[in-house]
């Protein structure tokens, strides 16, 4: 009489779970996600990592708004550095589509183009919020 005892195990070690992200504020979470799923994901399924890491690069674009949008006069210093340590995360981002093998070049018109939307959308909230810009 055979068992059949363990013949499931190796089906569930195949079967890994998927990182699931949401939006995310804060830094240095999401570039600790960003590394886990460069590392822990195999490769591609259709469209599963682009979608998360483009989940957090989403998240990134609102919180740079943010900033944005409060760089103001002496909150310049505290919000600049924030700032480009949000936007070291586009790098990363890109690094971890490139492994995968997803095109770059959209992903970086995307990023300019909407980053120069940023900077409008600010300087017109600052101008209407607090009478000057830039």
């Amino acid at each position: 009489m055979n068992s059949r005892w363990g013949d499931d195990i190796d089906e569930e070690l195949k079967k890994k779970e998927r990182i699931s992200v949401g939006f995310m504020w804060n830094f240095i979470s999401m570039s600790h996600m960003v590394t886990r799923i460069d590392q822990e994901v195999g490769e591609k399924e259709g469209d599963y990592p682009k979608s998360e890491l483009m989940k957090m690069w989403g998240s990134a674009m609102v919180i740079i708004l943010i900033l944005a949008i409060f760089t103001y006069s002496v909150l310049m210093i505290a919000t600049l550095p924030f700032i480009v340590f949000y936007g070291m995360l586009f790098f990363k981002i890109s690094g971890a589509l490139k492994r995968f093998g997803y095109p770059r070049k959209g992903y970086w018109a995307l990023t300019i183009l909407l980053l120069v939307v940023i900077v409008a959308v600010s300087v017109a909230v600052q101008h209407f919020l607090f009478g000057a810009g830039f």
